[in-house]
């Protein structure tokens, strides 16, 4: 969520390491109290040749990404390295937030912050 918070909307993150695998991760659209989100998901069991060979996909995500401000940049780097870019996600204030499996906490409380950033500019 530290890397959703700190984009904003047409933004590409870094890959965000996390429990699940690396992400890269793209806000198409932040209204409000809701923010729509991409990604691209790597997941990873690491170890031997295999977290080798992720460790240098992660980088090869992070060179083709780096500091890339077009939105298209995240369907470039999918095709590119034949990932799946995610269907887009609607995260709204007050309500849970699922991705598959998996229930995402605390989402409400990002967008407020997101807004008194904005504020404070």
């Amino acid at each position: 969520m530290r890397a959703v918070r700190s984009l904003k909307p047409g933004a590409l993150s870094a890959p965000v390491p996390t429990r699940f695998g690396y992400h890269l991760i793209r806000i198409d659209q932040a209204k409000a109290d809701s923010v729509k989100v991409r990604h691209i998901l790597i997941p990873v069991a690491l170890q031997g040749a295999h977290l080798d060979q992720v460790e240098a996909r992660a980088d090869t995500l992070e060179r083709l990404a780096a500091e890339r401000s077009d939105p298209t940049t995240l369907d470039t780097v999918a095709r590119r390295l034949k990932l799946q870019v995610s269907p887009e996600y609607r995260v709204t204030e007050n309500q849970g937030f699922m991705l598959g499996d998996y229930r995402i906490p605390d989402v409400s409380v990002w967008p407020s912050r997101r807004r008194s950033a904005k504020r404070a500019r």
